[in-house]
């Protein structure tokens, strides 16, 4: 099956196993939304082209962690894939199509590129939506090995994890950092306490394809409401929805969205929804305030 070719590939995405999801076509998708015309053919064949370059520079005696030393090399050294530091929070970070050609990224979009290299190798990498900032892991014997594809690859230490991670063990998910953190490319946090090792060790839990993409879509939500940018923040919106069918908060957010695009029969119709599914949610009375107001702009224009 071909995602990219289908007339309704977002439903199809929205009905497939998290296991059954093909992360780089999944991906592409996203950019596809932003950019109709994408030549995806081109973006798969140089996928092909890297896989190719690698498997035949490596024996398949080589070790996984080798084999990872060879794509660090390849990527970061050869290709030249870095963290967009200096432009941190351009949109096009989180496109993939944009990342494949800029070979520029963020920490989420760049392990991307990361996991389908590796895979191409027989290299099992998984994600972890690590607080402020997504890393990767690899299962060795005797424990893991993370990896950070927005640091060149970078492995990290078990102290390193616990600083990065220090007064953030509810663990905010997003890949958007304060200004300060960008030489660094992670959240520097000194306050509060490291987590404890159970606690690291539940930060550490490989996540879904389908999480990436959620990840992915709230990223860009994120910067397209910082813009202003509302009408492509509700298309993400949509497709959070889709992604989600389960998940009430993504139609309460859809239906601020609508709200403030005045399409008020719409935002009804998703903030009723999520008062219904949670009425005992802290922010029901914000949302109750909102969903009034949505209904009185409505009586007013059909009195005009």
């Amino acid at each position: 099956m071909n995602l990219l070719e289908l007339t309704h590939p977002w439903e199809t995405l929205a009905g497939l196993n998290d296991r059954d999801i093909p992360l780089f076509a999944a991906s592409l998708l996203i950019a596809k939304d932003e950019y109709p015309n994408l030549d995806t053919p081109a973006l798969f064949a140089l996928l092909a082209d890297y896989r190719k370059t690698l498997r035949g520079e490596l024996s398949e005696r080589r070790e996984a962690v080798e084999k990872l030393q060879m794509l660090n090399q390849f990527l970061f050294e050869r290709e030249g894939y870095s963290g967009n530091f200096l432009d941190y929070y351009n949109p096009r970070n989180s496109y993939l199509s944009d990342v494949l050609v800029h070979k520029l990224g963020i920490p989420i979009s760049l392990a991307v590129v990361y996991l389908e290299a590796a895979r191409g190798l027989g290299v099992e990498l998984q994600g972890i939506s690590f607080p402020g900032h997504f890393l990767v892991r690899l299962e060795v014997p005797g424990g893991l090995v993370v990896l950070d594809p927005f640091n060149r690859g970078k492995s990290i230490s078990t102290t390193e994890l616990k600083f990065r991670a220090r007064g953030q063990h509810s663990g905010a998910s997003s890949d958007q950092h304060s200004s300060k953190s960008l030489r660094s490319g992670y959240e520097e946090s000194t306050e509060g306490e490291d987590p404890s090792e159970s606690e690291l060790f539940a930060m550490l839990t490989p996540c879904s394809n389908r999480a990436i993409l959620v990840r992915m879509l709230h990223n860009l939500k994120a910067l397209y409401q910082q813009q202003q940018d509302f009408e492509r923040a509700l298309r993400i919106a949509n497709r959070l929805v889709q992604l989600q069918p389960r998940q009430s908060i993504a139609l309460r957010d859809r239906g601020i969205l609508y709200a403030k695009l005045g399409a008020h029969h719409a935002a009804r119709t998703d903030l009723s929804a999520y008062l219904q599914a949670e009425p005992a949610a802290s922010d029901a009375l914000e949302v109750q305030q909102a969903l009034v107001s949505s209904v009185q702009h409505s009586q007013s224009a059909r009195l005009n």
